[in-house]
């Protein structure tokens, strides 16, 4: 079913394509059709893994308890320490825009906002009319995009500290997120990160005064 999203999206792509090629509503259409896509995809990757649904099922659980509410207040969070780490790794690649992050972000919180809004209505209306009292619909997509935004996160976190142990751990749910990022294959990730660690450790490594690294005593 995740699999499928790439054909419909390239359809209705098409078609708002041949109707209204130059109307400007169709580049902001196809902006956040794009958003969307690119959602989907990292979903369908972090659905491969038992972790990503043992973390969600807690997270539901979670937002069901303290009243359906608080996901909110996650995605919010998360998507704030995701901009953060992203300006991060921007920086230490060279390539910071703040417009283009910003664009970035805007698109992505609207996408996130717009789906809120819609499941959180669906749910009032259900328990309006129904003795039903859990926001069931809007609990799933709020978790849908703490995962994908807590995937982001790490990652970028990753990238920048990329000898830390528990990030290591993740590292084959986190692996396509970090080629995303660094623009690599996904085969290349894991000596990249290496490269990455043998760099911050001979930064470390004492030098003498002829630029060459010396051996601590003891």
């Amino acid at each position: 079913m995740l699999v499928a999203r790439s054909a419909f999206l390239d359809s209705f792509a098409m078609k708002v394509t041949y109707n209204q090629t130059d109307n400007i509503l169709y580049a902001i259409a196809m902006t956040y059709l794009y958003t969307v896509q690119h959602i989907w995809d990292k979903l369908a990757e972090i659905a491969k893994y038992p972790i990503s649904w043992i973390a969600g099922f807690f997270l539901f659980l979670m937002n069901a308890v303290t009243g359906g509410t608080i996901i909110i207040y996650v995605i919010i969070l998360a998507s704030f320490i995701d901009l953060g780490c992203g300006i991060a790794v921007s920086r230490r690649q060279g390539t910071f825009t703040r417009s283009d992050l910003m664009r970035q972000t805007v698109e992505k919180v609207t996408v996130y906002g717009l789906a809120m809004i819609i499941f959180l209505s669906l749910d009032k209306y259900i328990m309006d009319r129904t003795d039903f009292t859990l926001a069931l619909s809007s609990g799933l997509v709020g978790v849908v995009i703490v995962l994908v935004e807590t995937v982001s996160f790490l990652a970028s976190l990753l990238i920048l500290y990329p000898s830390n142990a528990f990030l290591r751990l993740l590292m084959k749910v986190l692996k396509s997120e970090i080629a995303a990022k660094l623009h690599v294959d996904e085969t290349e990730v894991s000596s990249i990160l290496d490269s990455m660690v043998k760099k911050q450790h001979s930064k470390k490594q004492p030098r003498n005064n002829k630029g060459q690294f010396t051996k601590k005593n003891g």
